[in-house]
């Protein structure tokens, strides 16, 4: 007994394109006839192992109807053919599955409208590289700029590399696009936040003042350093990116001594040390969408501890495939 497709008889004896959806039959004017006599070239693309996965996504399709019993992979030619792809008589299309490699025979823009669709493909199962830059600027240049009414990304750009910028952390991670990339470059700090005085010594314990001791109840810890968190989304066409980010800049702490003073057993003054540390940081929390590869302005404006400098973020995002070079 042998399987006969309805469609594909139908569409040898009749001018019509048919398509059949579960029992209805759609019947369409071909588009072949006007391209039949137009001049047709051979490429041959490369195609990334996950192809058949990204292009479900991209189409939204079931294509387990395309799943031959005896041949279970998915109708390539299809799945173009569903993404605006045309296939004029004299059109040829070969997929080799061991060297992941396409070899297509069509006009030239329908040749175009395949790499345009291929791209996509590539694009989902790409990576993104996220780069962060933290600068910091004299607050006397960033003055000049606002009375000139020139405080943008391009200016501040131009004052950085005139050498009036200094660049103090450049935290980058590389993820897949839909997934949660984490850079650190830090130091951890841990201090006491909450302490007790018992009533009885411990030699463990730390000892405060004359017989008695402070207990550590609860400490807490401070990431320093360069510190970066983002989840990017490609968007379609796939130039543009969707990006959930989350930076930072810690300085190392400044500590200041606290306490107080007390008299001794044998009655001199004496005073218990009590050190507290102060962090200073630079962050920005956003959501943005970057063109692929542009340089923008992710905030700024975060003043030092002496108030003499200011910092602002510069964020770039590049897709790269899965060796890290830029998609073209």
């Amino acid at each position: 007994m042998r399987r006969v497709s309805l469609c594909k008889c139908m569409n040898k004896i009749s001018p019509m394109k048919i398509r059949a959806i579960i029992t209805i039959i759609i019947l369409c004017t071909s588009l072949c006839t006007a391209t039949e006599n137009k001049e047709m070239n051979t490429r041959t693309f490369d195609v990334l192992p996950s192809f058949a996965d990204t292009f479900s996504w991209l189409n939204e399709i079931d294509y387990s109807e395309s799943l031959h019993a005896e041949n279970p992979a998915i109708d390539h030619k299809g799945c173009f053919s569903e993404m605006g792809v045309k296939w004029p008589t004299g059109s040829l299309f070969k997929y080799n599955a061991i060297n992941d490699k396409f070899t297509v025979r069509n006009t030239e823009e329908n040749l175009l409208r395949f790499e345009d669709v291929l791209t996509l493909t590539k694009v989902r199962t790409s990576a993104v590289e996220i780069r962060v830059y933290f600068v910091k600027y004299a607050l006397n240049d960033i003055e000049h700029l606002v009375r000139k009414e020139n405080l943008c990304k391009d200016s501040l750009i131009q004052l950085w590399k005139a050498g009036k910028g200094e660049l103090i952390s450049s935290p980058v991670v590389i993820t897949k696009s839909g997934q949660d990339g984490v850079a650190k470059g830090v130091t951890e700090y841990i201090y006491p936040v909450e302490f007790a005085v018992p009533k009885t010594s411990d030699k463990n314990e730390e000892k405060l003042r004359g017989n008695h001791f402070v207990k550590i109840i609860r400490s807490e810890k401070q990431m320093c350093g360069a510190l970066l968190q983002a989840v990017p989304e490609i968007g379609l066409p796939g130039d543009k990116i969707h990006m959930l980010i989350k930076t930072a800049h810690v300085n190392k702490p400044v500590w200041k001594r606290y306490g107080d003073s007390f008299a001794t057993d044998n009655g001199a003054n004496s005073h218990a040390l009590f050190d507290q540390p102060f962090f200073h940081a630079y962050k920005v929390a956003t959501q943005i969408q970057v063109a692929c590869g542009k340089r923008v302005l992710l905030g700024g404006g975060m003043n030092n501890e002496a108030g003499d400098k200011t910092v602002y973020v510069f964020l770039t995002a590049t897709i790269v495939d899965l060796e890290g070079e830029p998609v073209k």
